[in-house]
């Protein structure tokens, strides 16, 4: 009854790598539709309008928001299309002399249109597709999780990896066989070059973007060292005494202290990851194991004490 519900697909053998494929192609093939066009969208790296512009910028941008009509509880500063337009204005030097004559947001992007930062944009993500796929591998983990929205490589399924990477490479070549001054970026050997190729502005501004991310990730690894409540102090006492057992170790008894014995990779079980620390019993044990080595060579030993004999005979008379 049980051979009567499988189907011919069920029992057949697949001995050829096309029926394999042909088999479980919902496991195997890329999907390319998800990630498509996600790696030339405008974004920031998670910088805010708060991270990157100083305060009065900030206050300055939402008055002028508020001068629009629109409410103060609908202004986001997460925009990112904002994001670039304040930045570009903040770094071109032209255009910051005419902050000061504007009382609006419409009247700021009548002069930074829609069309002036679409060319922008499309200049800035392609520098920061090409610097973020040269360097090291954690750098282009971040960027993929940025562009594509990805929280955790363990549990994401290789076929939308695969694909993130084919989308890649497709806005890629794309853009290298559409536009010279990409294929110049691209072919260019250090940064330095792009200036010329994508123009001062949009350089500006990818360095600008750049600069704030860095800066953003700086202030928040600053954070683990700030306060007044001796985080380091707390940390190296958790560590030391992680580092020891309240209780004897089998076999282990003879490096039991006040304290308890202490853990060691060399007798703990396998899989435990705590991090070993280098204790003032530590190198008390090392100096009076060295003590006691020496003293056994020298006294206990007989093996020792023959081979010794041995070498003092052979480099008397000079045979080496």
């Amino acid at each position: 009854s049980t051979q009567s519900n499988m189907g011919e697909a069920d029992i057949q053998t697949y001995t050829t790598h096309e029926q394999l494929k042909e088999r479980y192609a919902q496991f195997i093939d890329a999907d390319e539709s998800t990630f498509a066009g996600a790696f030339m969208a405008p974004t920031n790296g998670g910088i805010t309008i708060a991270d990157v512009a100083d305060g009065s910028l900030v206050e300055y941008y939402k008055s002028l928001l508020l001068a629009d009509g629109l409410p103060e509880n609908a202004i986001d500063l997460t925009n990112a299309s904002d994001l670039r337009t304040l930045v570009h204005v903040a770094g071109n030097e032209q255009l910051r002399e005419k902050l000061a004559e504007l009382t609006k947001w419409s009247e700021l992007k009548e002069i930074v249109t829609d069309d002036v930062m679409a060319e922008l944009n499309m200049k800035v993500d392609f520098a920061r597709l090409l610097h973020n796929s040269r360097d090291d591998h954690k750098r282009l983990r971040r960027f993929y999780e940025e562009k594509c929205g990805l929280r955790d490589f363990m549990n994401t399924p290789d076929k939308a990896l695969t694909g993130a990477v084919i989308n890649c490479f497709q806005d890629l070549h794309r853009m290298v066989s559409t536009y010279d001054w990409a294929a110049a970026m691209a072919n260019a050997h250090s940064e330095l070059e792009w200036e010329a190729m994508m123009g001062t502005e949009a350089f500006e501004l990818y360095k600008n973007i750049e600069d704030g991310i860095l800066d953003s990730r700086r202030r928040v690894w600053a954070t683990r060292f700030s306060g007044e409540a001796n985080e380091e102090k707390a940390l190296d006492y958790m560590l030391e005494n992680f580092g020891r057992r309240t209780g004897k170790v089998a076999g282990h008894e003879g490096r039991a202290n006040a304290e308890g014995a202490e853990y060691d990779r060399e007798y703990e079980p396998v899989g435990r990851n705590i991090q070993r620390r280098v204790l003032g019993s530590d190198k008390k044990q090392d100096t009076a194991s060295k003590r006691r080595s020496r003293f056994q060579s020298r006294v206990a030993d007989p093996l020792a004490r023959l081979h010794r004999q041995q070498i003092q005979q052979t480099t008397r008379f000079g045979i080496h």
